[in-house]
């Protein structure tokens, strides 16, 4: 099922690879990769409520996993939970205090300063590097 999805998501077709991962996460409940990749996919098809219930269920296996909780919080700040972004973001500086991108965001998120450079966009390219150094 994640090659699959990976090979949906090549050819541009998110909700193939939603709907592949969504498989995973009934097939193993407790697999919070795979909740996190669906959440993941459902952040840059930007369906950030659904992120959002994904990134909880990773989190809710996994609590120190600290790509989930990026993820989280941007997600919380793209559907106007502010707090709750800057509340992720916190947790994250305690457990990765050294990233540059972590400390940005989160003097950003705390200035009020929109954390996007576009707010409305979102690029559907999934990252090649997970942003925070998971422990």
């Amino acid at each position: 099922y994640f090659l699959l999805s990976q090979i949906e998501v090549e050819d541009k077709n998110i909700k193939g690879a939603i709907e592949s991962v969504t498989a995973v996460t009934i097939i193993d409940p407790t697999n919070s990769g795979a909740f996190f990749q669906l959440g993941l996919l459902k952040y840059y098809s930007a369906d950030f409520k659904g992120a959002i219930t994904d990134l909880l269920k990773a989190l809710d296996i996994t609590p120190d996993y600290a790509n989930a909780k990026y993820f989280l919080g941007l997600s919380y700040e793209r559907v106007g939970e502010h707090e709750k972004a800057i509340a992720q973001f916190e947790e994250l500086k305690k457990t990765n205090p050294d990233n540059e991108e972590v400390n940005t965001i989160l003097g950003d998120l705390k200035a009020g300063k929109s954390i996007f450079t576009d707010p409305k966009a979102v690029t559907t390219e999934k990252p090649t590097k997970l942003p925070v150094k998971e422990n």
